[in-house]
């Protein structure tokens, strides 16, 4: 490559944005899950150290969230018979969920997870005990790109 080539090669790589995914992980770094998605930007991964959290969560798309135990059975997100456990809408990013689970959610339509418009992947994600008024009750999906494993 010549001596301009590699100056202009340079420079687009230092005017280019960030493109390094970040490890977020949950207690350590950030005290709830939803903290986490909040900072998360496209291409982070959140790592979920074993425990029980209850929270209701807003997903997006481009982010991997990961339970850190041996088994799903180690990092469990809960609803306690009250609430969906997590609601993903309108993006068409890949939200991948691994190795959780995801129990006693509570809704009218998917109380585990409501998805609409969406891309989801599911790698060894158990629920259970989630229950809906109506249908749904692990997930609800409507317009979905689906994968599980």
């Amino acid at each position: 490559m010549s001596r301009a080539g590699l100056t202009w090669l340079i420079l687009i790589l230092l005017a280019a944005p960030q493109l390094r995914a970040e490890l977020l992980r949950v207690p350590d770094d950030f005290t709830t899950i939803q903290d986490a998605i909040n900072s998360a930007s496209e291409g982070d991964r959140i790592e979920i150290a074993p425990g029980h959290y209850t929270e209701a969560l807003s997903l997006k798309g481009g982010i991997t969230i990961a339970g850190t135990g041996f088994e799903p059975e180690d990092v469990v997100l809960e609803g306690e018979g009250q609430a969906r456990i997590g609601t993903l809408l309108d993006d068409p990013r890949l939200l991948v969920l691994e190795n959780l689970l995801l129990r006693e959610g509570f809704a009218i339509h998917g109380a585990g997870l409501y998805l609409e418009n969406a891309r989801i992947r599911l790698d060894r994600v158990h629920f259970w005990g989630c229950g809906s008024m109506l249908e749904g009750g692990a997930i609800f999906a409507r317009n979905v790109d689906f994968e599980a494993t």
